[in-house]
Order: C-alpha cells, then structure tokens, then sequence
C-alpha cells in the first residue's frame, strides 16, 4: 500500500474523531440497524438532521425499503465494495439512490446515509458541502451532463472515491489491505485517550468501520478545510 495515501487516510479520519462530536451516532445507529432496519436508518438521519421527526420519515423510510426494487438491487450488489464496482453497476447504484432520494423525509444526503447502513463496504455517505466539492471543484467533464445531486451525480461520486484508492484497488488481493488499514485505524481509536469515548462506544455496539467510512471522514475533515478554514493541519 503506498505509504503517503496510507497516512494521508489515517490521519485525516484520527482529526475527525478528535474534532467530531457525532462521531458515536453512527455505531448506535448501526446497532439499531441489527435490530430493526428502520429505526436504525430513522436513528442515524434524525441525529444528523433534527428536521427529520415523526411517523412521516419512519413511514418514507420503510416504503423504501420495502419497494419491490430494492432488495432485488441490493442482493445484486451485497458483494460490491467501493474497490470492486463498475460502471456495469450504474443501474442498480442510480436506481436505489433514487428510490431513497425521493423520500421527502430522506432526500439528497440522507439517501446516502441510508444506503451506507445497507451496504456498509460500497456506498459512501455525502453532505451538501462534500457534494459540491466533488461536483464542482473536483470538476470532471462528465458532470456538465447531470445535475449536483442526482442519481447520476451520486453515481459519478463513488467512482470519484474510488479513483482515490487505486493504490489499494492495484493490488491483486484488494481487501488484504484494506483490512490492515482499518485495522490500524480503530487500533488508533483504541489506544489514544483523546477518544476513548468512541473506542468506547465502537466495541459496546460491535461496530467495526469499513473502507467507505473512512473515505466520508476523510471527505468530511477536507471539505470542511476548503470552505470552512478550521485551523487543524490535514
């Protein structure tokens, strides 16, 4: 694994832990999950938008996962990561980011939380400022032909993330990798005081991060320091 993309990684998701208050929401949220999928999906969008309340987003929440699409694409990609899609997988990525986008209590970002929860090694959560920075500033001519925010711009964007592990994705045995940088990087939350709190949360709900979840806090604390300017060194 190269060795800058390694530290470069670790150490941009270490600053997120440190400096993220909600950093905890996703592996409660993921131990909902376990037990009911849509109080746990309902768990995770709530904590990171209050907006989202009520029957009416359990309701959109549930009508998603039970439209008669969804399973079908969603066994069809079980065994796809961010490392091992294609383009051959456009159809069912577009279609189940639509099915969730639709949802007046989901929508744009919250579809991407929600897909991660279903398949936590291939989708990659975004926000509104990470969208933007992968439509925009990350320009690709491919983007002048969707709209920030589709379907096909979310599509374009796990291809934009996979671009960015080509030195994993090199390797003939891809995952070898990938399972000590992870490895590495919840040692890290083990061993420093600063986040106990999580490590802490992490092992009481069996939680265990994956490739794309270190790629949306690695997303989440360079967005941050191109439109915010927080004063950490990345």
């Amino acid at each position: 694994m190269n060795n800058s993309f390694r530290q470069k990684l670790l150490g941009r998701c270490k600053i997120f832990h440190e400096r993220e208050k909600k950093d905890t929401h996703f592996a409660k949220a993921f131990e909902k999950f376990r037990n009911e999928k849509v109080e746990g999906i309902l768990y995770l969008l709530k904590k990171w938008n209050p907006r989202v309340t009520g029957e009416g987003a359990r309701e959109d929440i549930r009508d998603a996962l039970e439209n008669e699409k969804t399973k079908d694409y969603l066994d069809k990609l079980s065994k796809k990561t961010i490392l091992n899609f294609d383009r051959g997988d456009r159809k069912e990525i577009v279609e189940l980011f639509g099915i969730f986008r639709e949802k007046n209590n989901i929508k744009i970002t919250g579809a991407s939380k929600a897909l991660h929860l279903l398949n936590q090694e291939l989708f990659v959560m975004w926000d509104a400022d990470i969208r933007t920075a992968y439509h925009s500033l990350l320009h690709r001519p491919l983007n002048e032909q969707h709209l920030e925010g589709g379907r096909d711009c979310y599509f374009e964007f796990l291809l934009n993330c996979q671009e960015f592990c080509k030195e994993i994705s090199d390797w003939k045995d891809p995952q070898a990798p990938v399972n000590v940088l992870v490895s590495e990087h919840m040692k890290c939350l083990e061993n420093s005081e600063k986040m106990q709190k999580t490590w802490g949360c992490y092992k009481k709900c069996g939680y265990r991060e994956t490739l794309a979840k270190m790629i949306d806090e690695f997303n989440y604390i360079t967005i941050r320091h191109w439109f915010v300017k927080k004063p950490w060194e990345i």
